[in-house]
């Protein structure tokens, strides 16, 4: 089976979209975090105590998925700059590595799941605000 090649710059701007779409979350993140913490203020009943936990817990591993994704993008993107550093610029640009599914699949998951916290998450939020 032959493996997917791309040039150099496509695998660049993979990387570079995804850590942007990262970062985004990052700082979705810190903003519905402010969130839960007023609701931790105002409400501390045990169902909403209940429920807080679990969301925060969710967002913890979510914060954990991203670092990681985002942490093996830095190190595919240093990689990627180690096969070009000691070529000429008509080398690179003709250059064609393996392409990343694995990477590519991980951040599509990880944004599939995002979606599903984030709207369980803005049910919480409507119903205890």
């Amino acid at each position: 089976m032959s493996q997917l090649t791309k040039s150099v710059l496509e695998l660049h701007v993979d990387n570079e979209l995804w850590m942007n779409e990262l970062k985004f979350y990052k700082d979705e993140i810190k903003i519905l975090d402010k969130y839960l913490v007023e609701i931790a203020g105002k409400n501390n009943t045990r169902d909403t105590m209940v429920g807080l936990e679990q969301l925060q817990n969710r967002m913890l591993r979510q914060r954990e998925v991203l670092d990681e994704l985002m942490h093996d993008i830095r190190i595919d993107e240093d990689a990627l700059t180690g096969n070009v550093l000691h070529v000429n610029d008509i080398q690179a640009q003709k250059m064609k590595l393996p392409d990343h599914p694995e990477a590519r699949d991980r951040v599509i998951t990880f944004k599939k799941l995002y979606a599903e916290f984030k709207q369980d998450l803005m049910q919480f939020i409507g119903k205890w605000m």
